[in-house]
């Protein structure tokens, strides 16, 4: 259906006359990481979200997997046990129970050391990609698919500059959120 209205199977914008594609810089990354995107159905379709943008910019690191469509749990419960399981991995969302990342990354780093976490395996981080109200659903589910995986937030003071802005410091966008994250890492691009 999409196809038939000249939309780019990537970006969503129209593909004669509004892709973005060839736009969008490729990433390199100095860590060893790979994203999970997890969409709600609502926004896949949307041109103007945001995180699919990270699967056009680092297409061998990124997968996008939609929220209710069918087998796209079971394909994102399988990429996180195939990279190390639930120890290997993260939500970057601001649970009650979430860590911030130097927190988590100290966490990570002594698991390693004990041998409870791979040390060659990247680090899955999977990103909700949501409004904020669906995203605390999906979020919950993720727990019941996923079981343990730890919960990472950001300290940050920002307010998004992205074209849905957010009113309330600390509610940024999918792509902000990634950025900060990967800098807090040590990324420097």
């Amino acid at each position: 259906e999409m196809v038939a209205k000249g939309r780019c199977l990537k970006c969503w914008h129209h593909e004669k006359t509004h892709c973005i594609c060839s736009l969008i810089a490729p990433l390199e990354f100095k860590q060893n990481v790979v994203f999970h995107v997890y969409i709600h159905s609502s926004e896949f379709f949307n041109a103007g979200d945001d995180a699919k943008l990270l699967a056009i910019a680092a297409p061998s690191r990124a997968s996008l997997y939609v929220h209710e469509k069918a087998g796209d749990d079971e394909r994102l419960k399988l990429a996180i046990e195939a990279g190390g399981g639930a120890s290997n991995a993260v939500i970057l969302f601001p649970s009650e129970k979430a860590m911030d990342v130097n927190a988590y990354f100290d966490y990570r780093k002594m698991n390693q050391q004990q041998g409870t976490c791979n040390r060659e395996a990247p680090l899955n981080i999977i990103v909700i990609d949501s409004t904020w109200r669906r995203a605390r659903k999906m979020q919950h589910h993720l727990r019941r698919i996923l079981g343990d995986v730890k919960h990472v937030k950001l300290e940050t003071e920002l307010v998004s500059i992205y074209a849905r802005t957010q009113s309330q410091t600390g509610r940024i966008c999918s792509v902000e959120a990634v950025a900060l994250m990967l800098q807090e890492y040590g990324e420097t691009k």
